[in-house]
């Protein structure tokens, strides 16, 4: 049986309680589980497989020393077999331009049998829809970075596309959307599913961490575009390097999803700015001169 054993020590599993809601768009923010409180925005439908504590298994565990806490299925034991096990977060639209929505994970699951699906509700939870069916979402995608796509079936699942196979390295998913005046304060949930069928591949399951829920309202439209000014490499880890062969950019704002910004650097003739130091995800990059010309890119940090 995949049911070994539940260390339930200093674990929460969080059932039947009010769910506080977590803002998407400008006034969106970030849980990593790490503090207590983060535990009201996430609900979990059965008790005793999902668990926000410090995963400690073979595979699904965290490489970051600082992150003690995750949301992962059991603790120390592999899934269960024969469960379908949801958790979900309660998100309020905000107004803005864009929206976002990664989270990191790890997974281990019994290829195409068992996996992870990810869903969303704009009724409270009467009808779901798998996020990569979402018309609301995909009418409007920017961008979407590892995630299932139709061939990712799951047979537990009624053979819905999910999250499933082997990925050993804490990756982020992400979705980046743009946003319109028709969806604004309207709630969405968002689901996390895990479905396993009657074997036993003695798999570990699905480590979760890391959710960011934002979004933006900088129109990019605003400013000058120049296809001679050139940011790269983009994605980055640590330096975004600017070239152009006419421009000498003597400002540069770096801006977080929220629109704060999180990096400013003046000088004569910048060429190049250390990003090491953001957290992952998407930013916006303003460039200027001296004439006061502005140009605007998107770039992902690593």
């Amino acid at each position: 049986m995949k049911n070994l054993v539940f260390l339930i020590i200093l674990v929460n599993f969080l059932i039947g309680y009010s769910q506080e809601i977590v803002r998407l768009g400008i006034a969106g923010g970030s849980l990593d589980m790490e503090l207590p409180s983060h535990s009201q925005y996430v609900k979990i439908d059965t008790p005793y497989v999902w668990f926000i504590t410090k995963p400690e298994k073979q595979i699904l565990f965290s490489e970051n020393p600082l992150n003690n806490r995750a949301l992962i299925t059991d603790t120390a034991a592999y899934y269960k077999s024969n469960i379908i096990s949801s958790f979900n977060f309660k998100l309020l639209l905000d107004e803005g331009t864009f929206y976002i929505i990664q989270f990191w994970h790890k997974y281990d699951f019994e290829q195409n049998r068992d996996g992870g699906i990810v869903e969303t509700s704009y009724d409270n939870g009467e009808t779901w829809q798998n996020i990569i069916y979402d018309t609301v979402i995909q009418n409007n995608i920017e961008e979407i970075v590892n995630f299932y796509d139709v061939s990712d079936t799951i047979s537990s699942y009624d053979g819905q596309p999910g999250f499933t196979g082997l990925q050993s390295e804490d990756k982020a998913s992400r979705i980046h959307f743009t946003a319109n005046p028709d969806m604004y304060l309207d709630t969405m949930l968002l689901r996390f599913t895990i479905a396993t069928d009657s074997f036993d591949a003695q798999n570990e399951g699905w480590m979760l961490d890391d959710f960011v829920f934002a979004g933006g309202s900088l129109e990019i439209n605003d400013y000058q575009v120049n296809s001679e000014l050139l940011l790269y490499p983009n994605p980055s880890k640590t330096i975004l390097n600017i070239k152009s062969a006419e421009q000498k950019i003597s400002h540069v704002s770096v801006l977080s999803a929220k629109g704060d910004i999180v990096i400013e650097k003046k000088g004569n003739n910048i060429t190049s700015v250390n990003i090491e130091n953001l957290i992952p995800g998407i930013y916006l990059v303003k460039c200027g001169n001296s004439n006061k010309n502005y140009w605007v890119f998107k770039f992902y940090k690593e």
